[in-house]
């Protein structure tokens, strides 16, 4: 070999670059109530969310967050779930596509048992009168059926 040779060898470089390739794009799995999703009373779904998750300036209604809070308790599992879909892009294994529509799939789950399993901050003794239900995020079931994921 001559001292100015240089000899090239692809260690899994070039695979590297192909899983990496694959997630081009910025992929991103977005989990929550979709504009369009529907309405109750009138009102649109993604309102009716919104005041839960953040409250309304008002008071009226106290901030009962179902989505972040999910997110927070969950997070080691889904970056745990994210690491994986990277890992698995770059060692060619699976379509990242697919496992991020895994990611969103249970996190839609977790959220929903959020909805369900949430008690407080409890409803005034006027709303449960009037829903017939302590429970402060279910009324119709609606909101419920309405988070959805999906993967971009």
């Amino acid at each position: 070999m001559a001292i100015n040779e240089v000899i090239d060898r692809d260690r899994g470089y070039n695979a590297l670059l192909a899983g990496i390739g694959s997630l081009a794009g910025e992929p991103a799995v977005l989990v929550g109530v979709r504009q369009g999703a529907g309405e109750v009373d009138g009102t649109d779904l993604v309102l009716i969310a919104s005041a839960n998750e953040f409250g309304t300036s008002d008071g009226r209604v106290p901030e009962r967050s179902f989505i972040r809070s999910t997110v927070d308790e969950n997070r080691t599992k889904y970056v745990k779930d994210l690491t994986k879909v990277v890992t698995d892009a770059i060692d060619g294994k699976r379509i990242p596509k697919k496992s991020l529509e895994r990611v969103g799939a249970r996190a839609t789950a977790d959220i929903q048992r959020k909805i369900v399993a949430l008690k407080e901050p409890a409803n005034a003794s006027s709303t449960i009168r009037q829903k017939k239900s302590s429970n402060p995020l279910v009324d119709t079931g609606r909101l419920l059926q309405s988070i959805d994921w999906e993967v971009r």
